[in-house]
């Protein structure tokens, strides 16, 4: 009896179910395995558009890149060229310095000349009016203009050779001596003339 229940026990199961039964269970496997399979679709369909956008993701970082190494590409080379022009914009200021150096050393002799000449027609001034004062009252008074005319020469170009020259003061600085030395030799002339007359 024992062995009768353990063998109905052991026994398969098979057609214990109704045929009804059985064909419900095999069609709702059937749509489980049709929906997961649909599912499985549907995955690889949004798989592959993920990878398609990693691809297009990829080929814009590709451009970014190519991009920026243009552009710093560009930057340094505009940075080498604003360093060139400020090293030729350098050497330009020290040639304009180096110039501007040349020129008032030379302002400097001309304004030493000019000063030079001044004295010299002092001189000439002086000389003219110690003969004026010899031979007559009017002579003096012309020598005595002239002497007046060097002085303010003389401290025109003494200032001048203190103060930096434009060429406006070389100018009048110039014409002044000139003037002074005319006068001088005119005063000299006449004096010549009155002396030996």
């Amino acid at each position: 009896m024992v062995d009768e229940e353990a063998k109905s026990k052991e026994a398969p199961k098979i057609l214990t179910k109704p045929l009804p039964q059985i064909l419900d269970e095999m069609e709702d496997i059937i749509k489980a395995a049709a929906e997961a399979a649909k599912r499985a679709e549907e995955a690889a369909r949004k798989a592959e558009e993920a990878t398609e956008g990693a691809r297009d993701a990829t080929a814009d970082l590709s451009k970014a890149i190519k991009l920026s190494e243009q552009q710093t590409e560009q930057a340094s080379t505009r940075a080498i060229e604003a360093a060139a022009a400020a090293k030729r914009a350098e050497e330009a200021s020290s040639k304009a310095k180096e110039a501007a150096e040349l020129s008032a050393g030379r302002a400097v002799e001309k304004a030493e000349e000019a000063l030079s000449k001044a004295e010299q027609a002092l001189v000439a001034a002086a000389e003219a009016k110690e003969a004026a004062e010899l031979n007559a009252g009017r002579a003096v008074e012309k020598a005595e203009e002239a002497l007046s005319k060097a002085e303010q020469a003389l401290v025109a170009a003494a200032e001048a050779k203190k103060a930096p020259l434009s060429r406006e003061t070389i100018a009048i600085m110039v014409v002044t001596v000139i003037g002074s030395i005319f006068a001088a030799i005119a005063i000299s002339l006449g004096l010549g003339g009155g002396i030996f007359g």
